[in-house]
């Protein structure tokens, strides 16, 4: 039986033979040795690890995942040594001096990485390939999914059969070959080094360091905070309206006919995704912007301008019923001896309250369901030219052609009761069972000049003296 060793490299545990050990452990500290007066050493050494420990995840067996002393020769071999070491002669005998590989140029393909994956590895091998977190690549994968099914079923069926056909169409990574190609990073120490030589290092005194800080630390609070207040502001408009006797977000898309999940969600998506963008700038602002940031804050937006087309594509459809307008009006003689003429509100919407502190019409009705109606504003007019009471209901209605929109007019009702002189108005009640139908009211009371006509409250009106007026 060998002796089996347990090492850390690159911050991850593995098992080696003792042969396999002592080799690596050689190599790795004549590297050390090689690069640690140079001025990106540290760097250097840490990346050649990191790598190290991708080979050897590579190689490790999925059955006894033990690093035998011909999988590190290949590893030391794959990467090779910047110099001829001096010591490497005395320090490594002949059977454990690694071979240089004759061709260590690495081409780039698309594999699946089965190992890393959760179902087929389409999607880590996607990842590997263009130098991605297997999880974002994911994450944007069911986004799109769930953003093509708002627009229609068979656009995120498609895409759902998408990832069967990639997992057909690519190859599995099998051979170490196969697996540095799904990168195509070439993981020889000479590349390594010349890469960690381009990272540029600015050198600057401890002030401007210092100064730095204190700018970053500033920027990321405020961005940090407004994101911050555009959430809670969200929160408050779907949450607390009735603070500040305000209606709902959800009760407004109830009273014109947009509620829906999707439409919750789309909407949710484009308010609350950019205050949650802030929050991550302001944070990673003060610490370090990496290029996988960039790639977070790209999908965040092809989310969001999903949202949006999602939310465009359903007004669209929406102002279609809007095109055309058509206008009628119903005439009510009243017949009464009475030489005043009262006007109230129905006593089953007595109970209801006003919405906000402003003139606008809208009331609440509490119930199951609870109710909306919207009261219209309510015109008289006094004249010589009128020998009764009379009212004048003028109903418009919208609709896709001016057809039914005209009949949509004519049909549409607005109840009352008249009990002799007594007029009790009843505006239609709106609610989630019974969406706003596009309709309108105006309510216009003639009179003649010496009858009087009393409107009590809550019912706004306005009051026109004909004669008054000409006369002046």
């Amino acid at each position: 039986m060998k002796e089996t060793i347990k090492a850390s490299i690159g911050g991850y545990a593995f098992t080696l033979d003792a042969d396999a050990y002592e080799i690596l452990k050689s190599y790795l500290d004549n590297l050390k040795l090689h690069f640690e007066n140079k001025e990106d050493g540290t760097e250097i050494i840490a990346d050649i690890e990191a790598r190290m420990c991708e080979l050897l995840q590579m190689k490790a067996s999925k059955s006894e995942n033990i690093i035998t002393l011909e999988d590190a020769n290949s590893i030391i071999g794959i990467m090779g040594n910047p110099v001829d070491f001096e010591e490497e002669a005395t320090d490594t005998d002949n059977n454990s001096q690694p071979e240089k590989p004759e061709n260590t140029t690495i081409r780039k393909k698309l594999y699946r990485d089965k190992e890393n994956g959760v179902l087929g590895g389409v999607c880590a091998g996607l990842a590997k390939f263009f130098h991605l977190d297997p999880v974002i690549v994911r994450v944007a994968y069911a986004a799109s999914i769930a953003l093509a099914g708002f627009a229609t079923d068979k656009l995120a069926g498609y895409l759902l059969a998408s990832y069967f056909l990639l997992w057909i169409a690519m190859p599995k990574a099998r051979t170490m070959a196969q697996k540095l190609a799904m990168s195509g990073e070439d993981p020889s120490i000479e590349a390594i080094e010349n890469r960690t030589a381009k990272i540029p290092r600015k050198r600057e005194s401890h002030m401007g360091s210092v100064l730095g800080s204190i700018i970053k630390a500033v920027c990321g609070t405020i961005i940090f905070m407004i994101g911050i207040g555009i959430i809670l502001l969200g929160g408050f408009a779907i949450f607390f309206p009735a603070i500040v006797d305000l209606p709902s977000v959800g009760d407004f898309l109830i009273i014109f006919g947009f509620y829906s999940s999707n439409i919750n969600i789309a909407l949710a998506i484009l308010w609350f995704l950019p205050a949650i963008c802030l929050i991550y700038l302001g944070i990673i602002i003060y610490t370090k912007i990496t290029p996988k940031d960039f790639v977070i804050f790209g999908i965040a937006f092809l989310i969001w301008i999903g949202a949006g087309s999602y939310i465009g594509i359903i007004s669209t459809k929406q102002a279609k019923n809007y095109y055309e307008d058509a206008d009628f009006t119903e005439r009510v003689h009243i017949n009464t001896t009475s030489d005043t003429l009262h006007v109230r509100l129905h006593p089953d919407l007595q109970s209801a309250y006003h919405w906000g502190k402003n003139e606008n019409e809208l009331y609440t009705l509490d119930g199951d369901p609870k109710s909306w109606f919207v009261f219209p504003k309510v015109r008289v007019n006094q004249d010589t030219i009128y020998k009764n009471f009379e009212i004048k209901i003028k109903k418009t209605a919208f609709d896709r052609s001016f057809q039914a929109a005209k009949a949509k007019a004519t049909d549409a009702k607005f109840s009352y009761n008249i009990h002799d002189s007594l007029v009790l108005l009843k505006p239609h009640l709106y609610n989630r069972n019974h969406p706003w139908n596009r309709e309108l009211f105006e309510i216009e009371i003639n009179s003649p000049l010496n009858k009087t006509v009393i409107i009590d409250e809550p019912i706004n009106y306005r009051h026109h003296f004909s004669d008054y007026w000409d006369n002046d």
